[in-house]
């Protein structure tokens, strides 16, 4: 089996650690390559920049000072680590370049959860890289708190759906997690009838039978995603269904079952109805205290 290439982007030192520590919590250690990315921000691309301000040139050569003891961490793990790359641009711009093109199969990057206007106004690195990267994504929360010191198992909280990205994220989720540790719960988040059937049809169905036949749709749908992650040797030890909004569901039932890691297939749709209606995997990571893995198709 091929290794799989994960890219780390890290900023700030004592974030880096963060984010660092969450991934290598999750990743199969004995079968990645990892390389590390800082990227510091700037609008001139004149040469000599670092010279013309002399402040953030510094403050980036001290910080790279800081990043050898991330590295020393890397290059004495379990992990093959690949290097440090240090880019100047635009941190999204940058990240997306470097794997557009298919040279790793997951980014790792923090969140510092900016708001919606913030967003708006600002941007955000994780928001832009998630939203319009073509790469799988481990996003870990600016306030995700784990340590390295132990290799035990861990609880993975996946939402599941009918649509191809979300088979597409089953068969291919032992790629991004250490197989051998990883306990899987299948949630499949059913929407309220109300919200699709206007009241006044109601005295002519049976709404009985149509909440029936959609448990056993949301049944068989779990199963067969369960077959396909248990081939790969992945544990399935849960799989279940509730009604409601599938972002708020998935938030709420991670939470309330305090699992380790949640992860959810990346759904199409173009730039302007994803700026307008966000998208489910958008809202759990910003919201969620546990690090989220998108899946995306290659």
């Amino acid at each position: 089996m091929s290794k799989i290439r994960i890219l780390i982007a890290i900023d700030e030192p004592n974030w880096a650690k963060t984010i660092v520590n969450a991934a290598y919590n999750f990743i199969d250690r004995k079968n990645s390559e990892v390389t590390l990315l800082n990227v510091i921000e700037t609008n001139i691309a004149e040469e000599g920049y670092f010279y013309s301000q002399p402040e953030k040139f510094i403050k980036h050569e001290a910080e790279k000072e800081n990043f050898t003891l991330l590295e020393n961490f890397l290059e004495n793990s379990d992990v093959d680590y690949k290097g440090f790359i240090y880019k100047e641009g635009n941190a999204a711009e940058t990240i997306i370049k470097l794997t557009e093109n298919g040279e790793y199969d997951l980014l790792v990057i923090g969140s510092h959860n900016k708001n919606a206007i913030e967003r708006l106004l600002l941007g955000s690195v994780a928001y832009k890289v998630t939203r319009f990267g073509k790469t799988s994504v481990l996003v870990i929360d600016s306030k995700c708190h784990l340590e390295t010191s132990e290799i035990k198992p861990f609880s993975v909280l996946m939402g599941v759906d009918t649509s191809d990205d979300s088979f597409y994220a089953a068969e291919n989720l032992w790629k991004f997690i250490d197989k051998d540790r990883a306990e899987v719960t299948l949630l499949n988040v059913m929407i309220e009838p109300s919200l699709i059937i206007p009241p006044d049809a109601y005295i002519y169905l049976d709404m009985n039978k149509i909440i029936e036949e959609s448990c056993l749709v949301s049944e068989n749908l779990l199963d067969l995603t369960a077959n396909k992650i248990e081939e790969s040797g992945v544990k399935v030890v849960k799989k279940y269904h509730v009604e409601g909004d599938a972002a708020a569901m998935i938030l709420d039932e991670s939470e309330e079952n305090k699992h380790d890691l949640i992860v959810v297939g990346s759904h199409g749709g173009g730039k302007l109805s994803r700026w307008l209606l966000g998208s489910i995997s958008t809202k759990v990571y910003e919201h969620a205290k546990q690090p989220v893995l998108i899946i995306k198709k290659s």
